[in-house]
């Protein structure tokens, strides 16, 4: 049996704007292979619509050989340009797992055991404690030319956990670094490093 794709007679939901985008819903028969049937639809389904692309498609099975698909299409997201650069930060907390206080001021009552700074003593065991402490993240990702770079079909990860004395004032940074080459292909290799601090 032949399969046959055919667009439901129903409003086609869309918007206009920065995110402008349309949706249209069509009925898939003569399959009950779900791959099959999705490039059915794919290839009978324009790739443009009302000046915007193609960008999602999903199927649905309504009954024997027989599917709801739909298709979304919205405006086409463009590669950054060879030089381009994005940054962005975040200050959020993190918490930290301490066994031993900073200074040991008293101890209550009078008489109780005296634990060296110890916290949470129990008498096989050092519990501790959680507190919360400042974590301050600042990513940055570069787009250069993949001319210039040598390039690995595998990402290529270095982690360098290192005490920076420039960029803070004191504190521990970890600095993640990798490279990834878009899997449409394009010009450009994205660099992406990204710092954590802990004070």
């Amino acid at each position: 049996m032949a399969i046959t794709v055919t667009q439901k007679f129903e409003p086609r939901p869309s918007s206009l704007g920065d995110n402008a985008s349309v949706e249209t819903t069509w009925i898939v028969a003569g399959t009950d292979d779900d791959i099959a049937a999705k490039y059915a639809l794919r290839d009978a389904t324009p790739v443009w619509y009302d000046g915007l692309i193609r960008n999602n498609l999903s199927i649905d099975i309504i009954g024997p050989d027989t599917w709801e698909g739909v298709v979304t299409y919205g405006r086409r997201q463009e590669d950054p340009q060879t030089g381009e650069s994005s940054f962005s930060f975040d200050t959020e907390g993190g918490t930290q797992h301490i066994t031993q206080s900073l200074q040991n001021i008293a101890n209550y009552p009078g008489l109780a055991a005296n634990y060296k700074g110890a916290i949470g003593v129990t008498h096989d065991n050092v519990e501790g404690v959680d507190i919360t402490v400042p974590i301050y993240k600042f990513s940055e990702t570069h787009y250069l030319s993949a001319s210039l770079v040598t390039y690995s079909a595998t990402i290529q990860r270095r982690r360098l956990e290192r005490h920076h004395h420039g960029f803070f004032l004191s504190g521990k940074v970890l600095v993640y670094l990798d490279t990834r080459r878009p899997a449409s292909g394009g010009t450009n290799d994205q660099f992406h490093l990204r710092r954590e601090c802990q004070h």
